[in-house]
């Protein structure tokens, strides 16, 4: 049901499909899913099911969480709804903090579009909301660090102060 649900194609509105509110302190335009209402409930009941250990320890959890639901999710963080790329944050971490086989391959897929976006700043993924995803990982280390984690500041993280989108 999810994944009917939440992966569907990233649409690139035009501003009569949008629910555009002009606020005077943002530069940008909050742009909003018109399915919303549809999505939001979604997403909670998956957060929820998320914390339920009945189905975290069946089997059931592990055929319907691999490797392409995580692309899917992190697909997803291209859309231009900040309600949407919020949920998705949460249920990134959760999929991150419950499936241990998964997590280098979440940190690893993050760093890929992190890497992209420092490279090829055109890509419109939602940077803020994986950086802080990147971030609470981070802060669940223990020193020393691992040379992995060591190896994404240096070959991930730095390179992105260098990124052409940050100089606009």
């Amino acid at each position: 049901m999810f994944a009917k649900n939440i992966f569907r194609p990233v649409l690139q509105y035009e501003n009569s499909q949008l629910e555009v509110f002009d606020f005077e302190d943002e530069e940008d335009e909050l742009v909003l899913e018109v399915a919303w209402a549809h999505v939001e409930p979604v997403y909670e009941l998956f957060n929820v099911v998320m914390q339920n250990t009945f189905f975290l320890t069946t089997s059931m959890a592990k055929s319907y969480i691999d490797s392409k639901f995580v692309l899917c999710l992190l697909a997803r963080f291209r859309c231009q709804d900040s309600r949407e790329r919020g949920l998705l944050k949460t249920t990134l971490h959760s999929i991150y903090r419950e499936f241990r086989n998964h997590r280098t391959f979440i940190r690893q897929s993050i760093n890929s579009v992190l890497l992209q976006f420092a490279y090829e700043p055109d890509t419109p993924f939602s940077i803020a909301e994986l950086l802080e995803v990147l971030g609470s990982i981070f802060n669940g280390l223990c020193s020393p660090l691992k040379d992995e984690y060591k190896d994404t500041i240096i070959r991930v993280l730095i390179p992105l102060h260098k990124s052409p989108a940050l100089s606009r």
